[in-house]
């Protein structure tokens, strides 16, 4: 799961770049690279890439800041392929393609039985500078026998069992592509004062001043340059799907609250959720006097949700660091980091939960490790009680898309084959209630187009 900006004819591209990619920051902190171009060639040194934050990655740029720039694409990584802690597979990457010339190329999505195609490059002397399945779909592309570019890029990425979103930039064209699953979000914006951008997300179009115009469709090829949009070619993927498979996981938990994602507004879903979730939790809400307290960030609509339907207020006893740069802890590769941010992000306001009977509220629980620890944390503070509502189901199923679950083994519900009593043990809480899936199903009007197999196990690629 990353986050991707690229951008067309904006007058003040770099900066422009630098803010739309900040609101993506959330999508990965691995890794951030840009590539720009003044319309004719990339500009040196591109691609350029840090292993850090957005910020840091433009504050790095050498000499001064380019003026005369005409388009840029920017990728920050949550690595799910290749190795993670690796600066090499930080994109975006720049191909050089016998047929077409360079490209680069920045993607959100998973590709399976990818190494196969890797192997066959390598034996026919194709190096490779990464470990990163983008590299493949980006060699793939390169030496595709297609008269253009989006022609090679559909023929390519049908020899791949993928899940993509991919936003590939000429020195003269951008080139949005979706697969056609439409697993990952991509969105088009225009600016009212020129140009067009197209990202991971619509929170980026806000900070920007562009316009939300549409989704890019799942399977469509849209080719943006200074003469405007244009569909990319007349040939589209062969394999047209019966139904989509739209991530549910990206209303759940990873899309930023404000962003419109598949047709939904991120904060409202989950709003949503959480007063379906004190509906199903009456039994644990109306035990005694409960302090109802959310996890930030991600648990903060749920958790007003929760006490818009119940009544009962909400209670910030739980705090998160300003300046710990923490970030979000699920997508830390490592374990014993994940840990260490957890405490470093995390304060608890006593006074509130001393002797109480504290209500924890959050939008899932993964590897479950994070609530178990602040579980703890809350009895160390003097709870009477700690009782946690989940807003979304039990995670039982790896995920094959680009979310960094891979293995049923390292996810609670599938280690205590979804016995509630078993994981609350885990937890260390007096009370566990997960939102059911059959209210999530109901909650999602168009449902036979998203894929919940995270959930159910029902994966359609």
């Amino acid at each position: 799961m990353c986050g991707i900006v690229g951008i067309v004819g904006h007058p003040h591209l770099f900066d422009t770049l630098h803010d739309a990619g900040n609101k993506l920051q959330h999508r990965g902190t691995d890794g951030t690279g840009i590539i720009l171009s003044d319309g004719t060639s990339f500009l040196v040194p591109s691609p350029h890439r840090v292993t850090g934050l957005v910020s840091s990655c433009f504050d790095a740029w050498p000499g001064t800041k380019p003026e005369d720039v005409h388009i840029g694409l920017l990728h920050v990584r949550y690595g799910t392929s290749g190795k993670r802690q690796s600066f090499e597979n930080i994109q975006p990457f720049i191909i050089d393609s016998p047929r077409h010339g360079k490209f680069a190329i920045a993607h959100n999505g998973d590709s399976q039985d990818i190494e196969a195609i890797r192997d066959a490059f390598v034996g026919g002397g194709i190096g490779f500078a990464s470990t990163s399945d983008t590299e493949v779909l980006g060699q793939l592309i390169a030496h595709a026998k297609n008269q253009t570019l989006p022609e090679a890029i559909v023929c390519a990425l049908e020899k791949v069992k993928s899940a993509f979103a991919l936003v590939i930039a000429t020195p003269s064209s951008l080139i949005a592509v979706r697969d056609p699953y439409g697993y990952r979000p991509l969105s088009l914006g225009k600016f009212r004062d020129g140009g067009y951008i197209v990202a991971s997300e619509t929170a980026s179009f806000e900070i920007v001043g562009a316009e939300y115009v549409r989704d890019i469709d799942p399977g469509e090829v849209l080719v943006i340059d200074k003469n405007g949009l244009h569909e990319g070619c007349n040939k589209p993927f062969q394999f047209t799907p019966q139904k989509h498979a739209q991530c549910v996981f990206e209303l759940i938990y990873f899309s930023y609250p404000t962003s419109l994602v598949f047709g939904y507004r991120a904060s409202v879903f989950r709003h949503t959720l959480g007063k379906r979730l004190a509906m199903e939790a009456a039994h644990i809400l109306t035990d005694g006097n409960p302090v109802l307290i959310p996890v930030p960030e991600s648990g903060l609509h749920y958790a007003q949700g929760v006490s818009h339907q119940s009544g009962i207020p909400l209670t910030f006893a739980l705090s998160r660091s300003r300046y710990s740069h923490s970030g979000r802890t699920f997508i830390i590769a490592e374990e014993a980091e994940r840990g260490k941010k957890l405490l470093a992000k995390f304060n608890i306001n006593t006074e509130f939960v001393k002797g109480k009977d504290c209500v924890l509220v959050d939008d899932s629980v993964v590897r479950g490790n994070t609530m178990r620890a602040l579980v703890q944390k809350f009895r160390e503070h003097g709870a009477r009680k700690v009782s946690v509502l989940v807003g979304s189901p039990p995670i039982m199923h790896p995920c094959r898309y680009g979310i960094d679950f891979k293995t049923s083994r390292e996810l609670l519900a599938a280690e205590h084959h979804a016995d509630v009593q078993a994981m609350c043990a885990f937890l260390g809480a007096d009370a566990l209630h997960y939102l059911a899936l059959e209210t999530l199903y109901e909650e999602v009007r168009d449902r036979d187009n998203f894929c919940f197999a995270c959930f159910n196990g029902e994966y359609a690629l």
